[in-house]
Formats: structure tokens, sequence, C-alpha cells
């Protein structure tokens, strides 16, 4: 830019017409080169950001397919009881519930020690 102003200097220092417009537009094709350059950063950083969730999403899914599936992934708060004592959580249920939970369509209570003839 230097050059096209030492060129287009007159004798009074005025800048001439047409360096003028020289200048003017390569200041406007670097401008419109940096405008250009920021849209595809800021479009790659998106489509960065979108394949990271696109991950994130996936790996989620896969975590919870293993906790569902393996008994050893399962979490404490899973609504199946894990152990005998071990009800959704930690919360038992009452006796009448599990009467009718092992109670089969005999009469007779499935316990896992014995079977035994509910009244």
């Amino acid at each position: 830019m230097g050059y096209f102003a030492a060129q287009g200097t007159e004798e009074n220092g005025v800048l001439s017409r047409s360096n003028c417009i020289i200048i003017v537009i390569i200041i406007i094709i670097i401008i419109i080169i940096i405008i250009i350059i920021i849209i595809i950063i800021i479009i790659i950083i998106i489509i960065i950001i979108i394949i990271i969730i696109i991950i994130i999403i996936i790996i989620i899914t896969c975590l919870s397919c293993q906790e569902a599936s393996n008994p050893e992934f399962r979490r404490a708060d899973a609504p199946m009881a894990q152990e005998e004592g071990d009800w959704r959580g930690g919360r038992a249920p009452t006796p009448r519930k599990l009467e009718a939970l092992y109670k089969d369509s005999e009469g007779t209570r499935a316990g896992p020690k014995r079977r035994r003839r509910v009244n």
C-alpha cells in the first residue's frame, strides 16, 4: 500500500484519484478476505461442536444399553431388585405387597427357601 501511496503523491502531497481508488479496493478486498476467514473458522467450530455432541450422545446411549443388559452396571436406584433386600433403591415393599408379588396361580408363596401355602 505504501507503494501505491508513494506513486500517487503529487507535489503538494495529495494522492491522485486513481491511486486512491486502487488503495480503497485493496483495503475492501482485504476486509472481505478477513471476514470470509472468520466465517470459515466459525463454521469449523460449529461442526466440531456438533460432532462432539453426537459422540457424547452415542457414548451415553452405549452406557445405558450396557447398564440395562449387564447386571454389574446396574445402579442401586434401578427399578429392579438386585438382591433379596434391595428393592427400588432400598425402599422395601410392605408385607402385603410382597405376598401379592410372590403369590402364584395356585395360591402358594414362591419364596427362595421353600414354598408354603398362603391362607
